[in-house]
């Protein structure tokens, strides 16, 4: 039974679907498509432009050393100069072709730059509406596991009552079909919540809870006053009464007053003890 019903629980009342809460890329019209191409030519253009500036600059550096090593020699440098003239007049070109080309991106760039916002606020609608089916499926998800849920506990529930007034011997089926509608139950009350609460990561904010939470002073129960401590079974004689006139205690007060209330070891006390047990050995 318990198989059966959490295979109908997460089989055949899952109404999800793809869990993916992002649409797929919506379609562009055909201006869209045609101002992100030109833009995405026009860059391409300035790359392959800005490597051909790269390069005849490399180019020219070179022709140019050579032409004043020529120079430095002492020579005329007749070889060396149109080969220098020419890597001269590449550069220049190149960063013709450079401008021209920053020029077509600049000019390519806000009909993109509309594009790219018109699709963006389509793209954020239909995520948002796929978003809205989500949240739709598993609210209906929910509702019909919930339903299902009461639907056999309360069915178990009636069965067990009506054979336990029967005092039929399938009693013991009515317990077995309760349990699994209570099993039923537990797992489905483990696994919405688990949907939002991670507890893999609830260690760290226990922990610094804990540790930021002060330590409270730990009280200890006030113990009774000397005074009122009295002293179990101890008895004087009148000799020993006797011995007690003319001692103090350390509070000014008389062990003759402290006796009967004075804990067993106050100093006071224990002398009078041992005198009152020299006393009577004498």
């Amino acid at each position: 039974m318990l198989i059966g019903g959490l295979w109908v629980y997460s089989e055949p009342l899952d109404r999800t679907g793809p869990q993916d809460p992002f649409a797929g890329p919506v379609s562009r019209t055909s201006a869209e498509r045609s101002a992100l191409g030109r833009r995405n030519d026009a860059q391409a253009s300035l790359r392959r432009a800005r490597r051909a500036q790269e390069q005849a600059r490399r180019n020219l550096e070179l022709r140019r050393e050579a032409y004043r090593t020529e120079l430095d020699a002492g020579r005329s440098g007749a070889e060396a100069e149109p080969a220098f003239r020419r890597a001269e007049r590449a550069f220049t070109a190149a960063e013709r072709r450079t401008r021209r080309s920053g020029a077509a991106v600049a000019s390519t760039r806000p009909a993109a730059v509309r594009a790219q916002r018109s699709i963006e606020v389509r793209q954020r609608a239909a995520d948002r509406r796929s978003e809205d089916a989500l949240n739709d499926r598993e609210r209906n998800t929910f509702l019909l596991r919930l339903a299902w849920v009461i639907a056999v506990m309360a069915a178990g529930f009636l069965l067990l009552a009506r054979l336990r007034r029967r005092r039929s011997r399938y009693l013991t089926v009515g317990l077995a079909f309760v349990g699994f509608a209570t099993a039923q139950a537990l797992v489905m009350a483990v696994d919405y919540p688990s949907d939002y609460i991670d507890l893999d990561e609830i260690g760290p904010a226990v922990l610094s809870a804990d540790g930021g939470t002060p330590a409270l002073p730990r009280k200890e129960a006030p113990g009774p006053p000397c005074e009122e401590a009295r002293v179990p079974g101890l008895r004087v004689s009148r000799l020993g009464q006797s011995l007690l006139r003319g001692l103090w205690s350390r509070g000014a007060r008389r062990v003759r007053d402290l006796w009967p209330r004075a804990p067993r070891r106050h100093r006071a006390v224990r002398r009078v003890r041992r005198r009152l047990t020299y006393s009577s050995a004498a």
